[in-house]
Parts: structure tokens; sequence; C-alpha cells
């Protein structure tokens, strides 16, 4: 609907989810492989701020630095992105309405992405003490 409510709706999805790793990570009677998992989620959620600074920082030494070994250290980058454009939807079969759908998406989400994943962090460590539905 709006903003407000779209930061609500992950806010309380990214703490609840946090929440539960962290009560995998140090209970009693989990088994190691869900502790690995719940350490490996919380790291990842940690760690928000830090991929969008360093994106941002890669970019710009791409852009003004660019030598052979910045495209090498790039391939882990383009890759996946390759892989979203040409793999996924020949796997899908998708139709050409479909297709133009998911190609406009897939831009949108490279693009803003990081962005929306960072402000996503910052909303839910500053409101967590927050404790109602808002309005979902």
């Amino acid at each position: 609907m709006n903003s407000k409510i779209f930061l609500s709706q992950r806010r309380r999805w990214t703490l609840g989810a946090t929440s539960n790793d962290l009560m995998l990570l140090y209970k009693r009677g989990i088994n190691w492989w869900e502790r690995i998992i719940a350490a490996s989620n919380i790291a990842t959620f940690s760690v928000g701020p830090f991929i969008f600074v360093a994106t941002g920082y890669f970019i710009k030494a791409l852009i003004e630095h660019s030598t052979l070994l910045m495209l090498f250290l790039s391939l882990i980058i383009i890759c996946p992105i390759l892989y979203g454009f040409f793999i996924i939807p020949l796997i899908l079969k998708m139709s050409i309405k479909q297709m133009m759908y998911y190609y406009a998406s897939y831009c949108f989400y490279l693009s803003i992405g990081v962005l929306v994943n960072f402000a996503v962090f910052i909303y839910s460590v500053w409101y967590c003490d927050v404790m109602n539905w808002g309005k979902t």
C-alpha cells in the first residue's frame, strides 16, 4: 500500500526470522547443521550495511580504475546476473508477456534491491522494540 506498511511488514519478517535463528543457535537439543544455518542467516542479516557500502565502492572502483583484475573480481557479481537474465527465462519457458514482466522486475530489483535491503535493515534495527502489527 505504501512504504510505511512495506517497511513495517519487512521489519516483522526480518526480526521474526532473526530471533528464531538466535533461538536455534543457542537452544539445547538443536543439531549442529541447524545451528550452522542459523548462524549463517544471522551473519547474512548483519552484513547488510557492509554489502550496501561495498557494492557502491566496488562499482565506483570499476568505473574509475577498470583493469583486467577488476573484471575478474566482478565475475562473482556478473555470473548470477547473467544467470538471471538468460537461464531462468529459458528454464521457466515464459510467454512473451511474462518475460517482459520478468525482465522489467529483474532490472528494477538490480537497480534498487541493495538500497531497499539497506533501508529494511536500518528500519528493522531502529524500530526493533515496536511490538504492534501496524496497519496490515
